[in-house]
């Protein structure tokens, strides 16, 4: 014998769950966002930086590697969506890191985990294509040696890359790359090489905070 069992609101309103005739449950799209959320959801942006809080990738790492992170906090869930790397100098193309030489060594990314430990998300990034191929979001402007060029400046003073990771596209993360509250998460990436001569290097992670 089937039970019959009702849907009823569980604040007092005595309002069951409806049916539809092909046994579905209608669900109703409303014109405004949820007003009742228990989590609040806020943007989160930040440069990656090292220990001493510096942005500014333009280091030498040859000797001893230098680390641009971003962090877990203690008092909420951190989820990055993207990373927006900026690479900028006189005369770039593909083959080079910047307009520099391709890398020796090359730089890494990775992600720490309390759990996993280090995670390699790349390694051997020696030259701006390495950069772009990792970033599968990056936008696809101009052709042959100015190919994903931004002339910043004018006169090729500051050819600039801008590659973008986007970790739902590559890794199918719906939400982004989570550094959990309290732990010790971080994104991270690595600098191994003596990268001087350079006008700029830098990265932004965007994503949201709960």
């Amino acid at each position: 014998m089937a039970l019959e069992v009702q849907i009823i609101d569980s604040t007092g309103t005595g309002k069951g769950l409806k049916i539809n005739s092909e046994n579905e449950i209608p669900v109703v799209v409303h014109t405004h966002p949820p007003l009742d959320e228990e989590q609040e959801t806020y943007p989160f942006r930040q440069f990656m930086k090292t220990s001493a809080g510096s942005s500014d990738m333009i280091v030498d790492g040859s000797s001893t590697a230098v680390d641009f992170m971003i962090d877990a906090v203690g008092d909420r869930d951190i989820f990055i969506k993207t990373v927006s790397f900026r690479i900028g100098d006189a005369n770039c193309t593909l083959d080079k890191f910047g307009a520099l030489t391709a890398l020796t060594t090359g730089c890494a990314m990775y992600y720490q985990n309390d759990a996993l430990g280090a995670i390699t998300i790349a390694d051997s990034l020696k030259t701006n294509l390495d950069l772009i191929r990792l970033g599968v979001s990056t936008q696809g402007i101009g052709t042959g040696s100015s190919a994903y060029i931004l002339d910043v400046a004018g006169g090729n003073t500051e050819d600039t890359y801008l590659p973008v990771i986007n970790f739902t596209e590559v890794f199918g993360l719906p939400w982004g790359l989570r550094l959990k509250k309290g732990s010790r998460d971080k994104l991270y990436f690595r600098v191994n090489d003596a990268l001087a001569g350079l006008v700029t290097f830098n990265a932004i992670a965007y994503g949201v905070q709960i």
